[in-house]
Order: structure tokens, then sequence, then C-alpha cells
């Protein structure tokens, strides 16, 4: 939160909950032509307005970090067709590269999965590793 919005809310927690003082109050605000309530609607639809900007641009750098994560996914390089020995050989050579605590348990459930299954493991293990930039 902004120091500018911090102060802001003060300001405006102090007008509602700031009882209207006595007389010599009352005439003051009158003298100096401030309309209390108007001006913590004031305040308030700054606050909404700074919200609502803050919230629009986290979901534009979301947005942006999706969009450049999706295409650093798809420019991973496909496998080259390999018997399945040779995929599981790939397979098994770069698990032992990965940090133990770094990859999942599906990654050593390999023998029961499809030819596709594994090649998607592959680019996956590669995408970890870093290995898949160019």
């Amino acid at each position: 939160m902004s120091t500018t919005r911090r102060r802001i809310e003060h300001i405006v927690e102090a007008l509602d909950e700031t009882p209207a003082g006595g007389d010599a109050d009352r005439e003051t605000v009158e003298r100096l032509g401030v309309d209390v309530p108007a001006l913590a609607a004031q305040i308030r639809g700054r606050i909404a307005a700074a919200d609502a900007k803050d919230q629009k641009q986290r979901v534009e750098d979301a947005t942006q970090a999706y969009a450049r994560e999706l295409e650093r996914l798809e420019r991973r390089r496909t496998e080259p067709a390999r018997s399945r020995e040779a995929q599981i050989g790939v397979l098994k050579a770069l698990l032992a590269k990965a940090p133990r605590d770094a990859i999942s348990m599906h990654f050593h459930k390999f023998e029961s999965a499809s030819d596709e299954e594994i090649d998607e493991l592959i680019r996956s293990l590669r995408h970890l590793l870093g290995e898949d930039d160019d």
C-alpha cells in the first residue's frame, strides 16, 4: 500500500470518526466552506480509482508474464523419434541431473507411460533444467 493511499485513508477515517465538535468547529468549517461529506466522498472516490488502477496494472503484468511463459513453453523443442528404450534412457539421464526435491513423483512412474507421455516428460524435465533455451 502506498504512503499516499495510507494518508488518504487516515484522512477519510478521521473525517468519518471525528464527531462534529462544538459550535467553534462548525463555525470554522462553515467559514472555510468545507463540505465534509462531499470531501469524504471525493477522497473515497480517489481511493477507489487508485485501487482500480492498481488492480488493472497487476492483471496486465500477470497477463504479460503468462504470455511470456506460454511462448517459452511452446518454443520447447520436440524430441526426435527414438525407440522407447532410447527415450527411457534420455529420461533417466535427465532425472539424474535434476535435484531430487525439484521433481514430482510422476517423473518416476514412466514405465507405464505412453511414448507421447514419455516425450512430454522429457520436454518438461528439459524445461525444468533450463536445457530447452536456445
